[in-house]
């Protein structure tokens, strides 16, 4: 359960989250949801009911039943006391499922009133937990600087409070946020100390989604059996831990890796399993950028009808949920789209738009491919002189935004990332 709210009977909640949420088999699962309701029925304590509310919509939401889950939280409010901290407890864990349905702006709205209610004297995991998903919110909507200082903010918590698996899940989502605005080397490094963590502990659910994302970018460096290892284990432990939500999203990532790796057809091969997957459990958050993703592929293989058609789909559903770095990414991809077909007003409209959006979350890479790729549809259209200058303030302008970024960053008062020992045996989490 989110927090430390206190019950009579402690066990009881580490159990089911153990059993629900962290490592789940099918043989005992049904059992174990059977006992958490049967202890909603007989708990007199307010607060164990509300623990036992708070696993069963992360386990819901988990599997894609996110309306079961909004309703076993809106069950818990009339029957608590009032009480902040439980109150904050609530709200990100409605949050998280918000999260999990990728409704970004619902999840902010609910959680901004809990970060400012000082739970730091009083409850340091809780509030390490609020800022690590606000910062994870922010990122994803593409304000980048207001969540690098979230970032700041939970790290310190999460360090503070000592807690080995807190610590993971914000080095995973301050490696998510790196990996976004391309810094590899920083991302790798906090991936890898999620996964060290994760290793220690026995976290098959974190530390699948900390190893694909180690393969992605180890496949990145062109280090191909140390990609596939990672991208083997990492499937590996999602099928261990049985949760479908991890699953998709190994599935997903594996295909990433496979295709930065040149291997075209396991990529194809990894995306439509995924997609087939996915047909059980409808988990937008993943089954956009696999959408996208085949969108792409089929534009790299020249199959143009099909690729605007996934495309399309893709956009429309990060544009929905706010997601601004995949919604970038596939104007990015419909401008070439575009520009392949001698379409090119269309392209220098995509492209545009994809440039703004990608500069505005820091995607430094794509940003430049994007710029590139607008040039050259400006060419296509014959009005490459005129854009010339316009292109050109564009190039200056990122420059000094991206060497601003970097000097403030330089000059933040982030504590040094060393972190705490940790067990060593050589990572969007909640």
């Amino acid at each position: 359960m989110p927090g430390s709210t206190t019950t009579d009977n402690p066990s009881l909640l580490i159990r089911l989250r153990e059993d629900l949420l962290r490592s789940p088999t099918n043989d005992s699962t049904v059992l174990v949801l059977k006992e958490a309701r049967q202890a909603l029925l007989s708990s007199s304590d307010p607060r164990e009911r509300v623990g036992i509310r708070h696993i069963l919509a992360q386990y819901h939401s988990l599997h894609a039943d996110f309306d079961l889950a909004h309703r076993i939280l809106d069950e818990a409010g009339p029957e608590t006391p009032v009480d902040e901290q439980i109150a904050a407890s609530t709200a990100y864990t409605r949050a998280t499922v918000f999260n999990r349905q990728r409704q970004l702006n619902d999840a902010l709205v609910t959680l901004a009133p809990y970060r400012d209610i000082h739970l730091e004297d009083t409850d340091v995991e809780l509030a390490a937990r609020i800022h690590t998903l606000y910062a994870s919110l922010l990122d994803s909507l593409g304000d980048t600087t207001e969540a690098y200082n979230e970032y700041r903010i939970a790290i310190e918590l999460r360090e503070r409070h000592g807690e080995p698996r807190g610590m993971a899940v914000v080095y995973y989502n301050f490696g998510e946020s790196c990996l976004r605005r391309d810094e590899d080397d920083l991302a790798l490094e906090f991936f890898i100390r999620a996964y060290d963590i994760e290793k220690g502990l026995g976290d098959h659910a974190s530390l699948a989604q900390s190893a694909c994302h180690v393969a992605v970018i180890l496949a990145r460096k062109n280090d191909r059996d140390e990609a596939l290892r990672f991208a083997d284990e990492a499937m590996m432990s999602a099928r261990q831990a049985n949760v479908p939500m991890i699953i998709a999203h190994v599935m997903a990532n594996r295909a990433s890796a496979l295709q930065i790796l040149g291997d075209e057809s396991g990529r194809e091969k990894a995306l439509e399993d995924t997609l087939v997957y996915l047909r059980e459990f409808p988990i937008d958050g993943v089954l956009g950028p696999v959408l996208g993703n085949l969108g792409s592929l089929y534009l790299s293989q020249g199959k143009f009808e099909k690729a605007e058609e996934y495309l399309q789909r893709a956009l429309e559903m990060s544009s929905r949920d706010g997601y601004q770095y995949n919604e970038g990414f596939w104007l990015f991809c419909l401008g070439q789209l575009r520009s392949e077909q001698g379409r090119y007003p269309e392209a220098i409209e995509y492209l545009g738009q994809a440039v703004e959006i990608l500069r505005s979350v820091k995607a430094h890479v794509y940003t430049l491919d994007a710029m590139h790729a607008l040039a050259k549809a400006h060419s296509g259209a014959g009005s490459g002189i005129d854009a010339f200058d316009t292109l050109a303030e564009m190039m200056r302008t990122y420059a000094l935004e991206h060497n601003s970024e970097m000097q403030a960053r330089l000059n933040s008062d982030l504590p040094p990332f060393v972190g705490p020992p940790v067990m060593l045996v050589i990572k969007q989490r909640t």
